[in-house]
């Protein structure tokens, strides 16, 4: 019994405190206590303001980036609310080539499918194209997920493949490029193509592509354009390249700002632009990503909103001589091709919440009453 007695002494954790006093007071107190409290209390408010300000000003959010690759190509129903692509042909001045006897654009819609084991084409549609409208190059962002197939079993880390040769970065010597915007440059004057809620997705990696091929062709002496006029002679079009000609396109680029309270997610709109030459056909491949962006604005409970928009990936690039085309196709001076391919990009943004500032604040403190406690004990054992 006595030792069973024992035992409940030992496991209690309801402990009474036996009350010593000393001058009327349960502590006993010191000046360097005071002292040290005036200063804890100095640094709490110090820490409230440190912590505070990020919480009353929405500043420093804190910011996830990923690269996610779905092990399934999504595919995505274009239109022209949600992306721009334009092209022009000019010259070495970046004059406007209008010339369609000499020189045309051409934009054609491809669906390929495996069947039977060979590549077979299932669509191919002539697209409709005009002057671009100054409202195409806004910013074109918004919820379109809905329009996102096949989106489904992600996998990180995986690779995009590629037919060509060179792979070419925004920052290549044989790349030209240089930031555009609508007040710098007339781009009213180069050519929109209507999307037209076209699927587009996947690659030659994969059973099925849907993408878009352009063509810059030379409108042959003795032939009819696809206008119904008739072409110009040879010595018309000798006289044109005199200045150079060239092929410039314009696409989105985006960059995010995580100090933009509003949006984060933006773009620009990048010019690539190559020359065109009679013996080789330069044919260039844009790689479009979708960028998504999610910002948690709550103070105490979740309110997410999400932007999403297209952006450049990559651009290939493939150099042929024009001797190795069928007849029909050296007329081609450039190509130009647009796909989209599984990669996406996430940005994820927290803004701070009361119950993180609660808790961040009350950790700090509570390290602060620790030190100094230790401290203030060690100076009245000291003075005692």
């Amino acid at each position: 019994m006595n030792n069973f007695k024992k035992l409940l002494l030992k496991i209690n954790c309801s402990n009474t405190r036996i009350g010593f006093y000393f001058k009327n007071e349960e502590y006993f107190k010191t000046q360097i206590g005071g002292i040290f409290t005036i200063i804890y209390f100095f640094i709490i408010i110090l820490i409230v303001l440190y912590f505070g300000s990020d919480f009353i000003y929405r500043e420093n959010p804190t910011l996830i980036q990923q690269d996610i690759f779905p092990i399934k190509y999504p595919n995505y129903s274009i239109d022209n609310t949600y992306f721009t692509f334009s092209i022009r042909i000019e010259d070495n001045d970046g004059k406007v080539i209008d010339k369609p006897n000499l020189i045309y654009l051409e934009f054609i819609y491809y669906h390929y499918e495996i069947r039977n084991g060979v590549w077979q084409l299932i669509e191919e549609i002539p697209m409709n194209y005009s002057l671009c409208k100054e409202s195409a190059f806004s910013n074109s962002i918004g919820d379109f997920d809905q329009n996102v197939k096949n989106d489904d079993s992600i996998e990180k880390n995986s690779n995009i493949s590629s037919y060509s040769n060179n792979t070419q970065n925004f920052n290549n010597n044989l790349i030209n490029n240089k930031i555009s915007s609508k007040n710098k440059l007339n781009l009213n004057s180069s050519f929109c193509m209507d999307f037209n809620n076209l699927e587009f997705g996947a690659f030659w990696d994969e059973t099925y592509v849907k993408f878009i091929r352009s063509y810059a062709k030379q409108c042959m002496p003795g032939h009819i354009n696809p206008s119904g006029q008739i072409c110009g002679t040879q010595h018309e079009f000798e006289e044109l390249k005199k200045n150079r000609i060239f092929l410039s396109q314009y696409f989105p680029n985006n960059f995010y700002d995580s100090d933009n309270y509003e949006f984060p997610l933006d773009i620009t709109y990048n010019t690539h632009f190559f020359m065109l030459d009679e013996k080789i056909l330069k044919k260039f491949s844009y790689f479009f990503k979708l960028v998504k962006s999610t910002t948690d604005y709550g103070w105490l409970f979740k309110h997410e909103k999400k932007y999403n928009e297209f952006s450049i990936d990559l651009i290939l690039n493939d150099f042929i001589s024009k001797e190795s085309l069928p007849i029909n196709q050296q007329s081609n001076l450039g190509e130009v091709y647009i796909f989209f391919n599984r990669k996406k990009q996430e940005f994820s943004r927290n803004f701070q919440k009361i119950y993180n500032l609660a808790a961040n604040i009350g950790g700090v403190i509570s390290l602060c009453y620790i030190v100094f406690e230790y401290i203030v004990n060690w100076f009245n054992n000291y003075l005692k």
